[in-house]
C-alpha cells in the first residue's frame, strides 16, 4: 500500500486565513471514514461513501507542522476502509485515500486509529485540534500504565512497611506489660 497523502480543501485554507487573520485556529474536531476509493481534491466537501463521522478522542502536538489524533469508530456498522477525513465541525477540511483497502470495521469491533498529519500546507500556527468529551487520551496510555503500576508497587511497599511497625509496636507492648 502506498503512502497516504493528505490533502487539504480550499474551503478549509480560505477559513484558516481568516480564522489566523482573527487571532484564531482552525480546529480539527472528528474523523470520518468512507467505504469507497476516491481521488482525494482539493474541491470535495465530503468523503465518498461516508460511515462513521466520530469526535477526535485524543491528540498529540508532535511539532510545528505534525499533529497527532485518534478516534474511536465504534458502531456496529461493519464495512471495508478505503477513505478518511478530517472535519471542523460540518466543513471538510482535508482527506487521505489511496485506492486501496485501508483497514476494515466490523460489525462487533472498535476501530482506534490514530493519525500522524502533516499541517505545513496550511498556513502556520492556524491549525489545532479540539478533542471531544470522551477523552481516551490515547497517546499516554502506555505512561498512565506505567505510573499506575509504580503507584500500585508503592502502595504494596508501605503497606508491608505499615505491618511490620504494628507486628513491631504489639511485641514492645507485649514485652512491657
Amino acid at each position: 500500500m502506498s503512502n497516504p497523502v493528505v490533502t487539504y480543501t480550499k474551503a478549509a485554507l480560505v477559513e484558516a486565513l481568516s480564522k489566523k487573520h482573527q487571532g484564531l485556529k482552525l480546529e480539527i474536531t472528528h474523523i470520518s471514514y468512507g467505504d469507497q476509493a476516491f481521488t482525494p481534491s482539493d474541491s470535495l466537501v465530503s468523503i465518498p461513501g461516508q460511515r462513521e463521522k466520530e469526535p477526535i478522542a485524543s491528540f498529540e502536538d508532535i511539532s510545528a507542522t505534525q499533529l497527532r489524533m485518534g478516534a474511536v469508530f465504534g458502531s456496529t456498522a461493519e464495512y471495508p476502509v478505503y477513505g478518511v477525513g478530517f472535519w471542523s465541525g460540518d466543513l471538510l477540511v482535508a482527506t487521505f485515500s489511496t485506492g486501496e483497502l485501508l483497514t476494515y470495521k466490523s460489525q462487533h469491533s472498535q476501530v482506534v486509529q490514530k493519525y500522524t498529519v502533516d499541517i505545513s500546507p496550511m498556513p502556520t500556527g492556524s491549525v489545532t485540534v479540539a478533542v471531544g468529551v470522551e477523552n481516551l487520551n490515547l497517546m499516554m496510555a502506555e505512561e498512565f500504565m506505567r505510573s499506575t503500576i509504580a503507584m500500585v508497587r508503592m502502595a504494596t511497599v508501605q503497606t508491608k512497611a505499615a505491618h511490620k511497625q504494628m507486628q513491631l509496636s504489639e511485641r514492645l507492648r507485649k514485652l512491657e506489660g
